[in-house]
């Protein structure tokens, strides 16, 4: 069984509650292992830690592709390369390999985690809302799920079920700081400001620059 690393996976491309993608941010705890762990050998596991420290993108893809190239059935390659295609903004060409990843391995959780997303920043919340259910059964212990589940059903306008899946996703994780800053922007924009005071509560110990920027907004 491949290790899983207590999320600790390396930024990927989401919203915080918002069109600006969350890469933007520091680590962003929602993959559920290295990518790393993904290169199938020692070589392979150095380079892509090598390519994600320097945010080469390009880079991962060429080695994930050359990866398929080898093994079309190679799902961690499929999810390498879905990865760095939503990073380098290729939103068709991520749902097109991400779904390849989940048809080839079902039980994947993060090849449902990055479909959903690349669903959502393609405009298309309702397909993101649906993967995104789908993946809380392949892993119901997931929080990044629930996280993700919640931007997209904040997509489609339904605010209060997006707070669930924020909450959900806390109380799972309750280090998840893009999960507590969403459903604090979430609260803030709902009226609700008492209730998102906490959020900037938690961050503050969480993230306080994530605190700082939720305080701020009106």
């Amino acid at each position: 069984m491949r290790w899983r690393a207590a999320l600790i996976g390396g930024a990927i491309l989401l919203a915080c509650g918002c069109a600006a993608p969350l890469a933007l941010m520091p680590v962003t705890p929602l993959l559920s292992a290295m990518l790393s762990t993904r290169g199938g050998d020692y070589e392979n596991a150095k380079r892509i830690e090598e390519l994600q420290r320097k945010g080469d993108w390009a880079g991962l893809a060429r080695l994930a592709q050359a990866m398929v190239a080898a093994n079309a059935n190679n799902e961690d390659a499929l999810i390498l390369l879905g990865y760095a295609q939503l990073q380098l903004r290729d939103i068709p060409g991520a749902t097109e390999t991400l779904t390849r990843a989940t048809r080839i391995s079902p039980e994947e959780i993060d090849a449902w985690n990055l479909l959903g997303e690349a669903q959502r920043l393609s405009g298309r919340p309702d397909a993101a809302i649906r993967t995104l259910v789908h993946a809380t059964s392949v892993d119901p212990s997931s929080p990044a799920s629930l996280f993700l589940l919640g931007e997209a059903y904040q997509d489609a306008g339904s605010v209060e079920r997006a707070l669930v899946a924020y909450n959900a996703a806390v109380e799972l994780e309750p280090g998840m700081s893009p999960a507590w800053f969403s459903m604090g922007l979430l609260l803030k924009r709902s009226g609700r400001r008492e209730e998102a005071a906490k959020a900037v509560q938690v961050l503050q110990k969480l993230d306080p620059a994530l605190a700082a920027k939720l305080a701020a907004e009106k």
